[in-house]
């Protein structure tokens, strides 16, 4: 039995060991398949499909207020992100928020700073971006020196004054040059030069500065121009002046009239002076028995626009004379006797507007009882009526009119005059000062009187105000005490022609007449007028502080007439009569005033 199992276990052994070596060669092929596919399924990474509600993701996105910042700053952000529920803010310095709009983070120290903005919409959807913040430390800027030299102190206009910088520690520069220019910065910091058309004593000054510091030099400079006081008369004849302009060239023209024997009748009367003064023509007009011109204007072509009056017969009424004259004292055409000829009307102050055209006003029947009044008059530009507008001759305030009467351009539209007129006041009568206003149509928008109850005024310049409201010039006195003596009065009145202001500045024994002004900033004045019979020219402020005074006639028995300032070269013009030698003065002074 023991043989027979013996036997058995030896053939099953046997037949392994067959059964065996015929499938080895199978079984290491399955151990390596499946030792390959063990390594592949290792070696591989399982991508996880994006869920799908994560299709449309949201769009992180924000924006600072800066992207560069000196220490200590603070930067504030705005979060643009679409799509989104929640959010995780991380700044770089340490701090962290989950608010839509984070507050302002406060940066220390200098550096790279990276921003990031996750933005997560309700699905848990995710989207993240980062921006960059470069915080640098600050330079340490030195206190500038503002500094400079001129190659002249003093020079005669027009004339042009280098300047050389010398200023250290600044990196930008701005000139001022003190006669009302604009600023200016030069791309060559190193040298300027400025050309000065203004006269007068100019701080031309030089700020230097970095982005901490900046720090200002000062160098006052004298502007001179031609300065003189001339007394001139026509070939010897008794002259009066009623205007005075600056022409193109720099020089003046001058208006008024002659006396020429037998009959000592008046001829109109108009002169060239060049820039120093001398006369370089002067001519007589003989239209009438009696003629005079009263203002005048240089036009863009060199010729000159003049109005004046007519008087074909002494016992017959004074007409309106409008001519034009050219550069060289010859009439240009015909002259033109304009408005009613049946009624006296003298015109007195004239304007040419943008257009070319002509308006001029002046007052009618002055010597008549009844029916005076106030006139505008407007002229193409070939001197043919446009318009005329009167004031009502049956309105109280209309009642017997003065010259002078001066017309204004409104910087609004439309045009502004100024006068005098007798007011019936408890039984007697007193100058009262009056403004008018006239549409650029020719209607009579409003005529209002201004001064006060207390005094007789009488008004003989007017200009407008930066505010839009008017300043009217002349002189004030105890109406029914003593008419003759007067003092310097001034009416402000906003642009509808309501006094809103007046000043009266008394001297205890001068009698003193403001017969022209003209405006300066910081609400000072430039007043031309007779003081004791004697041409004064006055610079003072509303508070009635006198910055400087200045007098052109010593002696005699003088009136002034007319002021205008020149533009070229800021200084002024004064015009006036030398009453006892029957001359007239004509005055040209620097924007301080001084004549030498």
């Amino acid at each position: 039995m023991s043989k027979l199992v013996d036997l058995c276990v030896r053939h099953k052994v046997s037949l392994f060991s067959k059964t065996r070596a015929k499938i080895q060669p199978y079984l290491r092929v399955l151990t390596a398949l499946v030792a390959a596919a063990m390594l592949f399924l290792t070696s591989c990474q399982l991508q996880r499909l994006e869920r799908p509600d994560c299709v449309n993701k949201p769009s992180a996105n924000f924006l600072m207020d800066t992207a560069a910042c000196e220490t200590p700053c603070t930067v504030r952000f705005s979060n643009t992100s679409s799509e989104a529920t929640s959010f995780k803010w991380v700044f770089g310095n340490g701090n962290a928020s989950d608010r839509r709009t984070p507050p302002p983070q406060y940066y220390i120290q200098g550096g790279l700073y990276s921003i990031s903005l996750v933005a997560e919409n309700e699905n848990g959807c995710q989207d993240t971006i980062t921006k960059q913040l470069v915080v640098t430390k600050p330079f340490a800027y030195q206190l500038p020196v503002a500094a400079f030299t001129s190659d002249k102190i003093t020079c005669k206009s027009p004339c042009t004054i280098t300047f050389n910088n010398n200023s250290v520690n600044a990196t930008e520069f701005i000139w001022n040059f003190g006669d009302g220019t604009p600023p200016v910065k030069p791309s060559d910091p190193a040298t300027i030069s400025h050309r000065f058309e203004q006269s007068g004593r100019l701080p031309v000054s030089l700020t230097a500065s970095n982005p901490k510091w900046s720090h200002t030099d000062t160098l006052w400079i004298t502007i001179t121009t031609n300065t003189f006081v001339k007394s001139i008369d026509h070939k010897g004849l008794k002259t009066s002046v009623n205007a005075v302009r600056p022409t193109l060239d720099r020089g003046y023209i001058m208006v008024g009239s002659v006396e020429v024997a037998p009959n000592n009748n008046k001829d109109a009367w108009i002169a060239k002076i060049d820039s120093n003064g001398t006369v370089m023509w002067s001519e007589a007009y003989d239209y009438s028995p009696d003629d005079g011109f009263r203002d005048v204007q240089a036009l863009p072509n060199g010729d000159y626009a003049v109005i004046g009056t007519f008087n074909s017969d002494l016992l017959k009424p004074v007409n309106i004379l409008f001519v034009k004259i050219n550069a060289f004292g010859t009439q240009i055409g015909k002259h033109k006797i304009l408005g009613n000829l049946a009624q006296s009307e003298i015109p007195s102050s004239l304007i040419v507007n943008p257009s070319g055209e002509f308006i001029f006003a002046g007052i009618g029947n002055p010597a008549a009882s009844t029916n005076p009044y106030f006139f505008a008059f407007k002229l193409n530009a070939q001197g043919d009526s446009i318009w005329m507008v009167k004031t009502n001759p049956n309105q109280n305030e209309s009642k017997a009119p003065r010259n002078p009467v001066r017309i204004a351009q409104h910087k609004n539209g439309g045009y502004v005059f100024s006068g005098n007129h007798l007011n019936s006041v408890q039984g007697s009568s007193r100058n009262e000062m009056v403004i008018g206003s006239v549409s650029e149509n020719g209607q009579m928008n409003w005529l209002r009187p201004c001064g006060r109850t207390a005094l007789a005024t009488v008004a003989h310049d007017l200009k407008q105000l930066p505010n839009g409201g008017f300043l009217l010039a002349g002189d004030g006195s105890v109406a029914g005490i003593n008419n003759s003596d007067k003092d310097l009065y001034l009416v402000k009145t906003d642009e509808t022609g309501q006094q809103i202001d007046d000043l009266l500045i008394q001297k205890s024994t001068a009698n003193q007449s403001a017969t022209g002004v003209e405006l300066l900033p910081n609400d000072q004045y430039i007043v031309m007028g007779t003081d004791n019979a004697q041409i004064f020219m006055r610079r003072i402020a509303w508070n009635k502080q006198m910055i400087w005074e200045r007098t052109y006639t010593k002696t005699g028995n003088n009136s002034a007439v007319f002021l205008h300032r020149v533009a070229s070269d800021g200084g002024y013009v004064l015009a006036g009569n030398d009453n006892a030698n029957a001359k007239v003065w004509v005055i040209k002074t620097d924007g301080d005033g001084n004549e030498k």
